[in-house]
This record gives structure tokens, C-alpha cells and sequence, in this order.
């Protein structure tokens, strides 16, 4: 009980801090900027419209317009090239989509990131990492989907990473090994989104949840066992889930998947154990998830590789 009124006490403090420093950052608005903000999303807006209504050049076009403005913002934002990017992507023109794709991320000389404006950096870094499997660039594609493997989960959240995410496609004896092929690879890609909350379809703007993210990268890869997990555990309390965890330990291979699958039961029956004679009935279980980041932190295969990354972005001004 201890723990629990711990954590909770440690993200208490951390919201009070995070709200403290944005007051601290406020600052008066450029208006020049905020014109061009008001335009680049006037842009999107139009283009959105124009994806629903199936006109791929008008949007195109709109969307080329607004990453025109961007590029004359302060900072470095990417959010019409990331939206063409999935436009493309859509249509099936892969080597547009990686085109734009490239032009979301940014090399500065001494760090590579997703720039600001483009949502989510992990689901965007796995959409790319997904493209370029599918283009063949397989290295390319590794890079891609390490660097988001690499940031996933910095709050060490249970709900996110019910079990540690391990799987990497080079020899690596912090992970869970795999042999690389395009269909792994995207099932991971799916399995990573969907921690992060899931996805949406550009057009409609419909959201994808991370179960319908799961159930696909099951179809991708049926002889893995992190998405049968995930999905046992996103619906712990469901009278079916006891024999999906069963299902996905079948598949565990020796070694540490089998580990994981072991402790994440005794970890269930722990929480399920301490929310009954605490009465808390249904309560998520808020320890933290260390193991993942701690053994992500360690891997050499995760170490950015700067050449591949460079290819894939864009230089900084004056890098």
C-alpha cells in the first residue's frame, strides 16, 4: 500500500511541477506568427476536406502551401509535410510518402529528433519506419523503428507498457530477438502505436484504437506473443482474458519472452490481490514499469546510428 500511495504522491508532484514551468515559460505571441499559424491550420483544414472529398492533387497542393509557410516560422514545424506524408502513404505512392517523411525530422549536428508540429513523435517515427520496410530499406527501416523503441514509455507507466517491449531484429542480450522480415517489423511498428493511444485514418479522421492496432499486428505476426499480451492485459478484468494471457504464453518463446509472460501473471495476481482486500475493485495497477526502460537504456542496437539518421532528415541550417 505503501508504494501505491507513493506513486501516486510522485505524479501528484510531477503535474504541480509541469504546471509551475509552463507559467513560468509565458511569453508575449508574435503576431506575425500567429498569422501565419492561423494560416498554415486554415491550409490543413482545406486540404482535410479535400482528402475526404478523394481530391489527392487539391490537397496536395494545400498542403504544400501550408509547409511553405511553415518553413518561414520560428523554430522548424512539420506538420503539412507530415499529414502529405500520410496522404501519400494512403494512396499507396510509397516514395512520395518517404519523400515527405524526410522532410519531419531534423539532423542539428548533434542530436536527431522529430521537429515540433507533427504529432506524436513515436506514432510518426513508426508510420516512417513502416514505409520504409515496406520500400525495402530494411537498415533504414531498424533505424527508423529503434529510435521510437528507444523513447517509448519515459514515464515508466504501467497502462502504457503492461509488460517490458523488447523486440529488436539484431543480436542483442537485453531483447527479445527476432529474425527481421517487413511483416515483423510493421507488427511491432502497430504494437508501439497502439501504447501510445492508437492512430487515426487521415480522411475521416476516424481514430484507430490500440486494439484494432494490436489485432492487425497479430495477423502480421501470429507466431509472436506481445499483442495477444497487450490485449489481455488492456482488458484485464474481461472473463476472456485469462485464456488469450494463456494464449500468449503458448507462444512465448524460451528464455525472456517466457520470463515476461510469467511475471506479468504473478504481477496481475498481485494487483488483483491487493485491490480486493483494499477494496479498490477494478483499480489499475500504478507501479511503475522500470524493467523496459532499464534494459532499453542498455542496448547497443538502440544507440542512434547518425549516418542512417542524417539520410533521413533534414540538415539543420548551417549542420
Amino acid at each position: 500500500m505503501k508504494a501505491y500511495r507513493s506513486c501516486i504522491f510522485c505524479v501528484v508532484i510531477s503535474v504541480w511541477s509541469f504546471a509551475v514551468s509552463q507559467t513560468r515559460d509565458i511569453r508575449p505571441e508574435d503576431p506575425a506568427e500567429s498569422l501565419k499559424s492561423i494560416q498554415v491550420s486554415s491550409l490543413i483544414e482545406r486540404a482535410r476536406v479535400k482528402v475526404r472529398d478523394n481530391q489527392v492533387e487539391a490537397a496536395t497542393a494545400l498542403y504544400q502551401q501550408a509547409a511553405s509557410i511553415q518553413a518561414t516560422m520560428i523554430g522548424f514545424k512539420s506538420g503539412a509535410w507530415w499529414e502529405l506524408g500520410r496522404l501519400y502513404a494512403s494512396k499507396g505512392r510509397t516514395e512520395l510518402a518517404l519523400e515527405a517523411y524526410a522532410k519531419v525530422f531534423r539532423w542539428d549536428g548533434s542530436k536527431w529528433d522529430i521537429v515540433p508540429g507533427a504529432g506524436d513523435h513515436i506514432i510518426v517515427a513508426m508510420e516512417y519506419a513502416i514505409l520504409l520496410a515496406k520500400a525495402g530499406r530494411e537498415e533504414d527501416a531498424k533505424a527508423m523503428y529503434y529510435y521510437g523503441l528507444r523513447n517509448l514509455n519515459p514515464g515508466q507507466t504501467r497502462s502504457v507498457e503492461p509488460s517490458p517491449f523488447l523486440m529488436v531484429f539484431d543480436p542483442e542480450p537485453e531483447g527479445a530477438v527476432w529474425e527481421y522480415t517487413r511483416e515483423r517489423l510493421e507488427a511491432a511498428a502497430l504494437v508501439v502505436q497502439a501504447m501510445c493511444g492508437g492512430t487515426m485514418v487521415l480522411a475521416t479522421r476516424k481514430q484507430i484504437l490500440p486494439e484494432e492496432l494490436a489485432i492487425k499486428a497479430n495477423r502480421l505476426a501470429p507466431e509472436w506473443y506481445y499483442p495477444l499480451l497487450f490485449k489481455a492485459a488492456r482488458s484485464w478484468l474481461a472473463n476472456w482474458a485469462p485464456a488469450l494471457l494463456g494464449e500468449a504464453e503458448s507462444l512465448a518463446k524460451p528464455g525472456l519472452e517466457s520470463q515476461l509472460v510469467a511475471r506479468y501473471r504473478q504481477e496481475l495476481a498481485e494487483h488483483k490481490a491487493y485491490i480486493e482486500a483494499e477494496e479498490m475493485f477494478g483499480a489499475k495497477d500504478t507501479r511503475p514499469m522500470r524493467e523496459g526502460n532499464d534494459r532499453r537504456a542498455r542496448m547497443r542496437c538502440l544507440k542512434p546510428n547518425e549516418q542512417v539518421l542524417k539520410r533521413l532528415s533534414v540538415q539543420f541550417p548551417g549542420k
